[in-house]
């Protein structure tokens, strides 16, 4: 991670604002690719504006959202045990994290990882397998992807975790269709990990 900020924190923001721009502009690149690009994104605002428009499946989305994040921020915690990203737990401190960690980190990885490469994998290996097939490579695969950028904590127990992790986001996202729900799980993670977890709130271990 470059240091641009004295706050570890702010960091997050040109990186994962770069990786996001970059996607999109590889994504656009083609007219076979914008064309997948329209559909995954017809796909996914119509998911949105499902959610929307029913207030009890949008609490729905958000309970199950931040109650899988908290979960997994738990278990991710008992792994590697990081340091807190914010000097302490004031709300706008809270708020600044969350923002960050679901509109930048969480957004930017789901937007690569499930709805970029999950779906362009899903859609090559259509061409010679099953649908349910290529569904079920898709989502492992690129979970694997996943996992792999996260090696950098040199640790197979934490790998571990993050492929499942990808797993279950990639299920949630196939099935939900869904950028929305799974960026909310991944930043929610990120926030009880890198907030109140460090400061010994909220722990379940």
């Amino acid at each position: 991670m470059p240091v641009f900020f004295d706050m570890t924190l702010y960091n997050f923001v040109p990186v994962y604002l770069a990786a996001i721009i970059a996607a999109l502009i590889v994504i656009g690149e083609g007219r076979s690719s914008r064309e997948q690009v329209r559909r995954i994104w017809d796909e996914g605002m119509a998911a949105e504006r499902k959610v929307l428009r029913k207030p009890l499946l949008m609490l729905a989305f958000l309970g199950i959202g931040t109650l899988s994040g908290y979960l997994l921020a738990n278990l991710e915690y008992q792994i590697l045990v990081p340091e807190a990203l914010i000097p302490d737990l004031t709300l706008v401190n809270l708020v600044m994290l969350g923002f960050i960690m679901l509109f930048f980190v969480g957004f930017g990885e789901e937007l690569l990882f499930r709805a970029i490469l999950q779906n362009r994998i899903i859609k090559k290996m259509g061409e010679f397998m099953t649908t349910g097939n290529s569904i079920g490579v898709g989502i492992v695969l690129s979970s694997l992807v996943f996992a792999a950028m996260h090696s950098v904590y040199l640790s197979v127990e934490y790998l571990a975790y993050v492929f499942i992790v990808g797993l279950f986001l990639g299920v949630a996202y196939q099935l939900t269709k869904s950028l929305g729900l799974v960026s909310l799980i991944h930043g929610a993670i990120n926030l009880f990990l890198f907030s109140f977890l460090p400061y010994g709130f909220l722990r379940l271990f």
